[in-house]
């Protein structure tokens, strides 16, 4: 049955200790962690990166819904194209 805290940490809690421990085993799949890093660090990048985009392409600021609607396909078509491109 696992134990349930309540409270604050204890104040002898070393987390870089137990980071220590724990890396040879992580070490065992590098690969993994690796591309789990990368593909955390990406999604944290692209939260930020498309709003801007967005907004750089001004589907944000378009005087009517159909102009936005046009910015958005071109944008779409566009970026779609990209892909394979920027791709291996």
């Amino acid at each position: 049955m696992r134990v349930t805290h309540f409270g604050k940490p204890p104040k002898n809690r070393n987390d870089w200790n137990t980071i220590k421990v724990l890396l040879p085993y992580l070490w065992e799949f590098k690969g993994r962690v690796a591309l789990a890093l990368t593909l955390l660090i990406s999604a944290k990048l692209a939260n930020v990166a498309v709003p801007l985009a967005i907004e750089g392409v001004g589907l944000i600021e378009s005087n009517s819904v159909a102009e936005g609607r046009k910015r958005l396909q071109h944008s779409t078509i566009v970026g779609g194209g990209a892909i394979p491109i920027g791709g291996d």
